[in-house]
């Protein structure tokens, strides 16, 4: 069993393993000094750390899934409080092999919600992505 964080407050929200047989985590970090920042941390196969990422604002942004895209590097979908309207945005995020961003787009509620009213099979993709 390992373990991730330090004396503050830390949540994995979910796991996968990677194309090189280690594993990509996504959740919650409050350590960052920033706020409870979404965080991604890459391990290698026995669950070593090889490195991590924080993103986030001045306000509440937690990351719940995340999945390693075609190109090797990975989605994030979650929520802030940070951008977009300031209230429970869908935020999703792209980054390439070394979590490093490489695109970033706020959905803000109420244009998902009236999105998902028209196109009902988008459900299953935006939330979440087959997130296990």
């Amino acid at each position: 069993m390992k373990t991730f964080g330090d004396q503050s407050q830390e949540w994995g929200y979910s796991v996968q393993q990677t194309n090189d047989g280690g594993y990509i985590i996504t959740g919650v970090t409050w350590s960052s000094g920033a706020g409870m920042d979404i965080w991604l941390i890459k391990t290698d196969s026995n669950g070593t750390k090889i490195w991590d990422r924080t993103f986030g604002g001045r306000s509440k942004d937690v990351g719940y899934c995340v999945q390693q895209t075609t190109d090797s590097g990975y989605i994030l979908t979650g929520y802030t409080y940070s951008f977009g309207s300031g209230y429970n945005d869908v935020w999703l995020i792209k980054t390439n092999t070394q979590g490093r961003p490489r695109d970033k787009a706020v959905i803000g509620n109420m244009l998902l919600l009236r999105i998902l009213e028209r196109f009902p099979l988008l459900q299953k993709l935006i939330l979440f992505i087959n997130c296990k």
